[in-house]
């Protein structure tokens, strides 16, 4: 799969959209606890566990611990940083669903 494959098909799922948001604003090492983040959505935890998470680190774009329960940003987050920039400035322009 190429790069942009990758950034649509994590951008695909308003979950990993938001989780993406969130660690957008954090620095490097910075953690997200993995059930909710700070603008208050939770992830469904089958899915966190078996799609969204799995998904997301594959690609490079988040380290997941599982054994702490801790997300941070991946060695690929760089990747998809400007499409994530993109939405939040234009959040007003894109469908409400979509952040």
């Amino acid at each position: 799969m190429h790069v942009a494959d990758n950034v649509f098909e994590a951008l695909s799922d308003r979950y990993r959209r938001q989780l993406l948001l969130e660690l957008l604003d954090r620095n490097p090492g910075e953690v997200l606890s993995q059930s909710k983040a700070d603008s208050g959505y939770a992830i469904p935890s089958i899915s966190q566990h078996h799609v969204h998470l799995p998904k997301l680190e594959a690609y490079g774009f988040i380290e997941w611990n599982r054994d702490q329960q801790i997300v941070t940003k991946g060695p690929q987050f760089d990747e998809i940083e400007p499409m994530l920039e993109l939405f939040r400035e234009n959040a007003d322009a894109v469908p409400g669903d979509w952040t």
